[in-house]
């Protein structure tokens, strides 16, 4: 039996192997002089010990489930199983509206948690037999999953309503960002308002960030007016409105990216839309609306 230093030792070595397995570091390994069959046996540990935590949490999630007389959907469930943090480290929710809201943490499956889940489905409303409640958002709004759809909603506390979001897990978890500002090949970009914004300038300056706010706010407030635009478009590439309806185009047009290139000059494009493979870009210029091309 190992004492309490050499058992140290050989904790603090393991530790090692999996930092530098982790980081593909062969010359850490080389260093360390691990066999092949003190990696299986590492490799082996760790993976039963996640089947164990898995299980684990499969069996809290199954007596939340009976207790208010719910099943969760499986993706949310692989997000518990996948993601140890109840904090997600992308926590801003772009609302339709133009504002954002803030996730401040899940609910846990774990009784023994301050967080635990069962704690936040009791609250005096009349809407509690129609909602689950399982995220925290800033100033006591609640995230909730709608009974009978699993639609993911907000319940608004002060005025006892909820709205809907999005109509499924896998679209919240995507739509959630973040504000930092990422370097690329072609510029920067980040996240605003749930809108992805590329800067394609060298630097990112103040100016373009505020050009780049504008075409945002202009979206959210005159998204009417933009889609009249395409639909002037599309009326003369006949293609788009022989095969879908209005509603159609609108519903699967999706979000514009907007890019900057310089002050007053922008463009939205539709990298993502459903209708075909094509781009979609609306030019700008300052806040007008201007030539419409369709690339494929």
């Amino acid at each position: 039996m190992l004492n309490k230093g050499e058992r140290k030792m050989e904790n603090d070595r393991t530790k090692q192997i999996i930092d530098a397995l982790s980081n593909k570091d062969q010359d850490k390994l080389k260093e360390l002089k691990v066999t092949n069959e003190e990696v299986e046996s590492i490799l082996k540990s760790i993976d039963n010990k996640t089947k164990k935590l898995d299980s684990e949490i499969l069996q809290y999630i199954n007596n939340v489930e009976k207790k208010i007389n719910y099943t969760f959907v499986e993706d949310y469930k692989k997000y518990l199983l996948n993601n140890s943090t109840l904090k997600p480290e992308k926590n801003i929710l772009g609302l339709s509206n133009g504002t954002e809201k803030l996730v401040r943490y899940f609910y846990s499956m774990d009784p023994n948690s301050k967080t635990y889940i069962l704690k936040f489905q009791s609250f005096d409303s009349e809407l509690k037999n129609k909602i689950v409640p399982f995220a925290e958002l800033e100033f006591g709004d609640t995230l909730c999953f709608e009974r009978g759809t699993n639609k993911i909603v907000i319940y608004n506390h002060e005025t006892d309503t909820f709205d809907v979001i999005t109509d499924d897990w896998n679209t919240f978890i995507k739509e959630l960002y973040d504000d930092s500002i990422y370097k690329t090949k072609n510029g920067f970009e980040y996240k605003y308002k749930g809108l992805k914004v590329i800067i394609t300038a060298d630097e990112v300056k103040e100016e373009l960030t505020d050009y780049a706010d504008q075409i945002i706010e202009y979206y959210f407030k005159n998204k009417y007016e933009v889609i009249n635009h395409l639909f002037e478009k599309f009326k003369k590439d006949e293609w788009y409105v022989k095969n879908h309806t209005r509603d159609e185009i609108i519903e699967k047009i999706g979000k514009p990216t907007i890019y900057v290139s310089k002050v007053n000059c922008g463009e939205l494009t539709y990298l993502n839309n459903e209708l075909d493979e094509h781009l979609i870009t609306i030019e700008l210029y300052g806040l007008e609306l201007s030539h419409v091309t369709i690339d494929g």
